[in-house]
């Protein structure tokens, strides 16, 4: 499997300033770079493109990740791209220099999970499994260059059928394994995380000393519940869960944003969108719905469009792409399969759309076509 994302490479091994340390380099997930000192409309124009193509094991979901002036031991000082796979390998490639050292090291993280051992459901309806061969590291990890760990989150066949998540903190100079999670089996009243079901899809955030990772569905098959989960970055403990559709017996409500991860703002709040899934806030259901969490995952507001149920029959899932705080405003914008962009207030987001006691959208535009299963 070639590495894909060259024309991230070149535009970033350039800049040895810039670190690129989560998805979309911001926990507002704004995907900016701010402090672009080096490419300029001459050279690109001129000798922007490709860098280098080292092969890898495995497909890429995860975004590369780059730290710059990392002294990598018996091997002097490089700035860093790093890979992860969905085979369970993190590599660690020289930016600026592919052919000295690659790659300067590797991690495997167990054995990925073959792709028919999980149920199928939603994937019937156009025949096919979506992702295959392997479930492996699927989201982007995240980087404290001043701690000097990446951490990871692996999809792992620890026996025959034994499936289990783990977070992963690794050395980003050696690729050491510097602390392993528990296996991820949290519980919300009789709700449980079940490996087998469930995707780490969305990129992992850093943010109030803790490290967030978010679930959403594997084929939308089994009983399965939007997640969010907390652990304590200096002991990789368990510190809060957060559940979607607690209760339901349908489940639903993933939290998968296409690979985005949830983002946080000044105060540490964290903010997702759900999928289709239950909407009944008296039982904290929050399917279809923007919602804004505190540091410990107590919900604090949220937002859910007036036709949520025919969003949930249609499979017009509102998080399928994530949300983007805009700077310096109190704002947040997401959208889903709709194809409608929601503009809101982070401070009175609204709840069910028609309830005008409090603020509703401060705007929503169509800016795509729908999704349609029909294509």
């Amino acid at each position: 499997m070639r590495l894909l994302g060259t024309l991230f490479l070149a535009a970033t091994a350039a800049a040895p300033a810039q670190n690129v340390l989560a998805q979309h380099n911001d926990i507002a997930r704004t995907g900016a770079n701010l402090h672009e000192i080096v490419l300029t409309f001459s050279n690109v124009k001129t000798n922007f493109g490709s860098l280098f193509s080292p092969s890898v094991d495995g497909q890429i979901y995860a975004q590369p990740l780059v730290v710059n002036g990392v002294e990598i031991p018996g091997k002097r000082v490089h700035n860093v791209v790093y890979v992860a796979t969905m085979k369970n390998n993190v590599y660690a490639f020289d930016a600026d220099h592919p052919d000295e050292d690659c790659p300067l090291w590797k991690r495997n993280l167990g054995k990925p999970v073959p792709y028919k051992m999980i149920p199928l459901n939603w994937g019937s309806i156009v025949g096919q499994y979506n992702i295959k061969p392997f479930m492996g590291i699927t989201s982007t990890p995240v980087i404290d260059p001043d701690a000097g760990r990446i951490w990871v989150v692996a999809k792992t066949l620890a026996g025959d059928d034994d499936i289990r998540y783990y977070l992963y903190a690794l050395d980003i100079k050696t690729g050491a394994v510097l602390a392993t999670s528990q296996p991820i089996q949290s519980e919300v009243g009789s709700d449980k995380i079940e490996a087998r079901n469930v995707l780490q899809r969305p990129g992992l955030l850093r943010a109030n000393g803790m490290v967030y990772l978010a679930f959403g569905s594997e084929f939308d098959g089994g009983i399965y519940h939007g997640w969010l989960v907390a652990f304590d970055e200096q002991t990789s403990e368990q510190e809060y869960v957060f559940c979607s559709t607690p209760g339901d017996l349908v489940g639903e409500g993933g939290i998968w944003q296409a690979g985005n991860g949830p983002a946080a703002d000044a105060d540490g709040n964290i903010h997702v969108m759900t999928g289709n899934g239950a909407y009944d806030p008296d039982k904290q259901r929050y399917g279809s719905s923007f919602i804004k969490l505190s540091p410990q995952l107590k919900v604090l507001d949220w937002f859910t469009p007036s036709n949520y149920v025919k969003m949930n029959v249609e499979h017009l899932d509102l998080g399928s792409a994530g949300p983007l705080l805009i700077p310096d405003s109190d704002q947040i914008v997401g959208g889903g399969k709709q194809g409608i962009f929601y503009l809101l207030s982070r401070g009175s987001m609204g709840h069910l759309q028609p309830n005008h006691s409090v603020a509703p959208a401060l705007q929503q535009f169509q800016v795509s076509n729908r999704f349609s299963l029909k294509g």
